[in-house]
């Protein structure tokens, strides 16, 4: 991340992994810096504002994403999967098959992560 810190794939990842809403905020803001034409970025921003009771700033996250179109990279994340599998000797069509098959978008990570729940 050191190395590349304007790609958003990475800031992507980054954030999904972060350990505290301090340092998800930080990955957060790389992130719509990085692609600033990804509503994901956005979308994302706007959860954690519901989450935190910021509504006002979670409706201009919310605005914001609304013009734009959402990339998941899961694609990138297939292709450098099977770039790989084919580096480690496998060939094509079983990389493709064990990219495509073990591929866990970050997105998703989040989701098998258990529910929290905020009471006020």
């Amino acid at each position: 991340m050191k190395k590349y810190p304007a790609d958003p794939r990475l800031d992507y990842v980054a954030l999904v992994r972060s350990q505290s809403p301090e340092e998800r905020r930080q990955w957060l803001d790389a992130f719509k810096q990085s692609a600033p034409d990804n509503a994901l970025a956005n979308y994302l921003s706007a959860g954690d504002y519901f989450k935190a009771g910021q509504s006002d700033q979670a409706v201009q996250e919310l605005l914001a994403a609304a013009s734009k179109p959402i990339r998941d990279y899961s694609l990138d994340f297939v292709q450098d999967g099977e770039e790989a599998y084919r580096a480690a000797g496998y060939s094509d069509a079983e990389a493709k098959m064990i990219a495509t098959s073990t591929l866990l978008p970050p997105q998703l990570a989040e989701l098998q992560a258990p529910p929290r729940f905020y009471c006020n």
